[in-house]
C-alpha cells in the first residue's frame, strides 16, 4: 500500500464517551450477547454499570460505537413480528400480513453513515436518539429490549 491513502483503512476519531441510560430508570443499554464483542447482538437494558459493556463512544462520523468495537446499526435490524396487541411505532411495516419491527443490532463500523449515523443534542442529560436512514428514535418495548 502506498503513502496515497488508496486501500488504507481510515482511523476513527471518538468525541465522547457516555453510557445510554433509560431516562428516569437505573437501567443502561448494553449488548444483548452478554459482551460488547458479539456482532449483530440486539441491545437489552440492564442495571447500570461501570466497564467497557456499558460504555458507548461517539465518532466523529456520529455513530455510537460500543467499547469502540461494534456500531449501533438501525438498518441492519432483523424484522421482529409483533403481538396482536403491541402498537406499531411509527415507521413500521407490514410483511406477510404481520407487523413488523426492525430492531437496531451492534454491527461492524462501516463509516459510510446511512443506519449508522445517530443524532442527539449532546449537551442534554434527557435526549431522543435519533436515526436518519430509518427515520425513527431509538425506543423501548415493554420488556427490557429496546
Amino acid at each position: 500500500m502506498g503513502g496515497d491513502g488508496v486501500g488504507r483503512r481510515s482511523s476513527r476519531s471518538y468525541v465522547r464517551s457516555f453510557t445510554l441510560r433509560l431516562s428516569g430508570t437505573r437501567l443502561c443499554a448494553r449488548s444483548s450477547g452478554g459482551d460488547a464483542t458479539v456482532k449483530k447482538s440486539a441491545l437489552v437494558l440492564a442495571p447500570c454499570l461501570r466497564g467497557k459493556d456499558f460504555t458507548w463512544f461517539e465518532s466523529d462520523r456520529r455513530e455510537l460505537v460500543l467499547a469502540q468495537v461494534l456500531c449501533l446499526d438501525a438498518a441492519s435490524g432483523v424484522g421482529k413480528a409483533l403481538k396482536p396487541q403491541q402498537a406499531a411505532p411509527a415507521g413500521e411495516g407490514e410483511e406477510g400480513g404481520e407487523r413488523v419491527r426492525r430492531l437496531p443490532r451492534l454491527m461492524k463500523c462501516h463509516g459510510l453513515g446511512e443506519g449508522q449515523e445517530w443524532r442527539f443534542r449532546a449537551g442534554e442529560a434527557a435526549t431522543a436518539l435519533y436515526n436518519m436512514a430509518a427515520g425513527l428514535c431509538l425506543g423501548t418495548t415493554g420488556g427490557r429490549n429496546f
